[in-house]
């Protein structure tokens, strides 16, 4: 089950507060024991060495009894110094206050754990430790000097019981205080992202209402350029493209519905004529051949139609094939030989000597010719002229059809790719045609990486230039590629 959006950002939120507070409290509890100790170390390196001074100044000038009185009176009159001890490297005392004496803290201790580096001729770095004795946390310092020529380990200590306890009680108030604070964050991050959400459920809601019956209904945009003015403007835009594909297919609809109207009607008519009562055979015959005709005109118009449904599926032609296009510009030309010669037309042919190939798919491309070869016959009055030519352009192709024929108006030339569109009724008075020819032309030459482009001017006839954009390699002869091959070896060797 997924959750709500607003759920998940709340889950990933309290996720990563709860993990950045909790590395944030543990940092800050070991930094405050790394601070107590920091603290406690200064402290004590700090009376190591007056504790070493002293010694070196009163130990040439007393007696062992003397030197453990006058550490006795130091460690009465300085509070904290209560820790300290004293000892040669025998084993023997020179000095143990009582509190090292209870808690029995040996000689070594510091040493065996850590040891030390000599840094002069009669020191040595200090060692500083923490040891838990009898429960009680103690940080100790341990130092060796040679002092008045007698080898000492001087060690002195202090508690951190209350900066541990202190450490704790922290860390509990912490442990304590982050799952609330993640929660209390929680909580106002779902409502943040509530109100943040807020407009994606109006948009939602805006976008629910549209329909159909008022697909011409848009968003409202907000007026922050942020995430939600771009899905808003997003969304008016996929809308304003499914309203025109949308107004297309009405129109589409109605403009087939009502061609197809037209041959139903004449072949019911002629029917009904021919029923209303017996009649010689040659007006059977007559009426048959006038239903024969416009069943082939309905055929036409709907395998057409079935093409352009296909396109708008997104079904291209098959382009598996090498093709000349000067073999499929020859074949529509002759297929169209017969029309222009009933009609007293010039037509003329003009291919290359070198033939052009192209990836594609043979029927397609003739038909793609024949469509435009169809039409400057259609449209070019009698004695006229229709030529067809091929040439080549560097690694391109272009293929132009030009007539002399009543040519299209300005205003006209953005629309006549538009299914069904026919232009004014000078243009196509009693033209036969329904105007979905040039549509299948831009449909297949778009499919062949090609592109359509037209001249014309009312009286002065219309051009219409193919442009192949890329030419496939020529298939090579058997012999072709011996001989290749036979260089090549020669080449090599």
């Amino acid at each position: 089950m997924t959750l709500p959006i607003r759920l998940r950002l709340t889950a990933w939120y309290f996720a990563a507060m709860l993990l950045m507070l909790s590395l944030f409290a543990a940092g800050m509890f070991v930094a405050m024991r790394w601070s107590i100790e920091r603290t406690a170390d200064q402290d004590l390196r700090l009376r190591a060495v007056n504790i070493e001074n002293y010694l070196r100044e009163i130990m040439p000038k007393m007696t062992p009894d003397h030197i453990r009185h006058e550490l006795q009176e130091r460690l009465a009159l300085r509070p904290g110094d209560d820790l300290l001890q004293v000892s040669k490297p025998d084993g023997t005392w020179i000095f143990r206050s009582d509190a090292m004496k209870q808690l029995k803290i040996p000689p070594d201790l510091g040493f065996r754990d850590v040891g030390f580096r000599t840094l002069g001729r009669d020191s040595a770095s200090p060692v500083l430790v923490t040891s838990t004795v009898r429960g009680l946390p103690i940080r100790i310092i341990a130092l060796s000097a040679v002092i008045d020529r007698v080898p000492c380990t001087i060690q002195m200590g202090t508690s951190l019981q209350h900066e541990y306890a202190a450490n704790r009680q922290f860390g509990w108030l912490l442990l304590a205080s982050v799952p609330v604070v993640v929660l209390l964050a929680s909580l106002v991050g779902y409502s943040m992202s509530r109100r943040a959400l807020a407009p994606v459920d109006r948009i939602t809601e805006q976008a629910r209402l549209i329909g159909a019956h008022n697909i011409g209904q848009r968003l409202a945009v907000p007026p922050a350029r942020d995430e939600l003015q771009r899905l808003s403007l997003t969304l008016n835009n996929m809308m304003d493209r499914l309203e025109s594909a949308f107004r297309r297919i009405a129109e589409f609809t109605a403009d087939a519905s009502h061609e197809l109207r037209t041959p139903v009607g004449v072949i019911r008519s002629t029917a009904e004529f021919a029923l209303m009562r017996s009649r010689d055979e040659e007006t059977y015959r007559a009426a048959l051949r006038d239903n024969m005709e416009e069943a082939d005109r309905m055929a036409a118009l709907i395998e057409d139609l079935l093409a352009l449904a296909r396109a708008d599926a997104g079904e291209r032609p098959r382009r598996n094939s090498l093709v000349n296009l000067g073999d499929a510009l020859d074949q529509a030309f002759r297929r169209s030989r017969p029309m222009a010669e009933e009609k007293q037309l010039q037509i003329v042919c003009s291919l290359p000597a070198q033939p052009m190939f192209v990836n594609g798919d043979p029927n397609a491309l003739s038909r793609l010719f024949l469509i435009l070869i169809d039409n400057a016959i259609k449209y070019t009055p009698e004695r006229g002229r229709v030529t067809a030519t091929l040439r080549a352009e560097q690694d391109a192709a272009v293929a132009a059809i030009q007539d002399t024929g009543i040519g299209i108006a300005a205003e006209d030339l953005p629309h006549i790719f538009q299914r069904f569109y026919r232009a004014d009724k000078a243009r196509s008075k009693n033209i036969p045609g329904v105007g979905l020819g040039l549509s299948m032309a831009e449909w297949i030459a778009g499919s062949h990486d090609a592109a359509i482009e037209v001249d014309s001017a009312p009286g002065q006839g219309s051009a219409f230039r193919i442009h192949f954009r890329t030419l496939a390699r020529p298939p090579v002869a058997e012999g072709e590629s011996r001989l290749e091959a036979r260089a090549s070896q020669n080449i090599l060797s």
